[in-house]
């Protein structure tokens, strides 16, 4: 039951069930004021189902779970291509010979841990800020959220490209690199600058959409890219007889074939919204030179949060190549890290979910619907990963997914609340205070294990994680982040725009609040 005021100022009852109240993340109506003193929009559109149902009924679980598949399944496929994508590249390399191979593994294991992973880091304050303003109605502010990623994303390539022209021989012979191959990776690696301007850009935009609960747009560029890069990396490599320089230069090809499908795909969005209330894109405005402070406070945890997990993956795997007989140590290794890398994009998909659930949730001030949306999720990434798990033959590498089924949907979780912090430092612990020199231990002394050493220490950090982020989902003060959420929203300078939803008849002209 939704309480209102009509145009006469006198209170109307209206007849809504909890399954109506509560869509995938349709738009939001008229302002109201809840208990907790944040203006927000909830019409029969919102997140209302919080307080017609008991946190976790089974009707109200399984109805959150869909709309969490809804968002998940679209992100999963898209990530899948894209790690595909990336295997493409990897496989024509392979057909050059050994060396190339090294050099080409090696000029992508950098670009990813000291590009990607933090241009992707600083994107995903995204998830927070455009998130949560998107269930608040400060649409201006979803727009101007953009401007400001674009301009950061575009300043952090900038510098990461500089460095990698300037310095990146030298950073590989201080790895101890062997001096010619140090010479080829980072001639790799000069060449995939463009690369990371489309990666970069790229996270930004699926970041974006993904906020507003658009995760179709992404499949379609990555679907479109999958199809080409085969011909691309063809074409370059072997027609035009660039070897492993058009290795490089197809990867950065393919990124901005990526880039540019997208985009026109985030125009077409703009302009389906435009003239209307929930128009976001208003042009680009020096109002996104301010409010640089929440992604200063968000961002930097969001990488650490990257570049920790990345390079303690990264260390396990150059850590295989000391063990005897690393030809074979690093092709285990490296086998099933792939293979826990593509089921790892279940949980992940998942996790966006949940980050956009909560998020919208939050912003709208709906503090419990935040709360089941969390749940929910972590009970569908546990779920997830031990149906796989179950037909793992390797039982540490099952225990390691399923430690990601948690911690990645927690990932998400924290991302949607503005948590970033606390992600940060339960990775640093746990990886790089766990994982590593467990890893390292069992591998090299006391039982010697070798790659299933490695896999033990990345078990056992995970197993802290996991305890860490459920003991968290269950601390967790839904309503002072409810509360926190207004004031991101607040720093962020534009405020909500009222709805008047033109296909509802019904309650147009009602200002709703929620019946206690």
């Amino acid at each position: 039951m939704l309480a209102g005021l009509d145009e006469d100022g006198e209170e109307a009852k209206l007849e809504v069930t909890w399954e109506e109240a509560a869509p995938l993340l349709g738009p939001v109506g008229s302002q109201s004021t809840p208990r907790h003193g944040m203006r927000v929009a909830p019409s029969r559109h919102a997140l209302l189902h919080e307080q017609d149902q008991g946190l976790l009924s089974p009707k109200a679980f399984l109805h959150e779970c869909k709309k969490l598949m809804a968002l998940a399944m679209p992100v999963t496929y898209s990530a899948t291509l894209s790690y595909g994508i990336g295997l493409i590249g990897v496989l024509f390399v392979g057909r050059l010979g050994e060396l190339p191979l090294s050099v080409a593994l090696l000029g992508i294991s950098l670009h990813n841990v000291t590009g990607y992973a933090i241009v992707s880091g600083f994107s995903g304050v995204l998830e927070t800020v455009c998130g949560q303003a998107n269930g608040a109605q400060h649409y201006a502010s979803v727009g101007l959220a953009l401007q400001r990623a674009i301009l950061l994303a575009l300043a952090l390539c900038g510098l990461i490209s500089g460095v990698w022209l300037l310095g990146a021989e030298r950073m590989i012979l201080a790895m101890g690199q062997d001096p010619e191959i140090a010479r080829h990776a980072a001639l790799f690696l000069r060449l995939t600058c463009p690369a990371l301007f489309g990666e970069g850009l790229m996270s930004v935009l699926v970041r974006y959409l993904q906020a507003q609960g658009r995760v179709w747009p992404p499949v379609v560029s990555s679907t479109v890219a999958a199809l080409l890069a085969p011909l691309i990396y063809w074409l370059l490599m072997f027609r035009a007889g660039l070897g492993l320089r058009g290795a490089a230069i197809s990867m950065s090809a393919v990124q901005l074939l990526l880039l540019a499908v997208l985009a026109v795909l985030v125009q077409r969005h703009h302009a389906a919204l435009r003239g209307s209330p929930r128009q976001v894109w208003h042009g680009w405005s020096a109002a996104a030179l301010r409010g640089w402070g929440v992604y200063a406070r968000l961002g930097l945890p969001s990488v650490a949060m990257n570049v920790v997990e990345w390079s303690a993956f990264e260390v396990c795997v150059i850590e295989a190549g000391w063990l005897p007989r690393p030809e074979i140590s690093l092709a285990v290794m490296g086998l099933s890290l792939n293979i826990t890398t593509f089921l790892y994009m279940i949980p992940m998909g998942i996790g966006a979910g949940c980050s956009t659930r909560v998020s919208n949730a939050l912003g709208a001030g709906l503090p419990r619907a935040a709360r089941r949306a969390a749940l929910s999720a972590l009970a569908l990434g546990l779920a997830s990963q031990l149906a796989v798990a179950a037909r793992g033959p390797m039982l540490v590498v099952c225990g390691a997914m399923l430690n990601d089924g948690v911690n990645a949907v927690a990932g998400g979780m924290l991302r949607g609340a503005g948590r970033q912090n606390l992600g940060a430092i339960s990775m640093i612990v746990c990886y790089w205070g766990a994982a590593v020199p467990l890893g390292y231990a069992l591998a090299f002394h006391g039982p010697r294990l070798g790659v299933a050493g490695l896999w033990w220490g990345l078990l056992g950090a995970g197993l802290v994680m996991v305890a860490f982020n459920l003991g968290m989902a269950a601390r967790t003060d839904w309503e002072r982040q409810a509360q926190n959420a207004a004031k991101t929203l607040a720093a962020q300078g534009t405020g909500p725009v009222p709805l008047e939803d033109d296909d509802d008849e019904e309650n147009a002209g009602h200002h709703f609040v929620v019946d206690p």
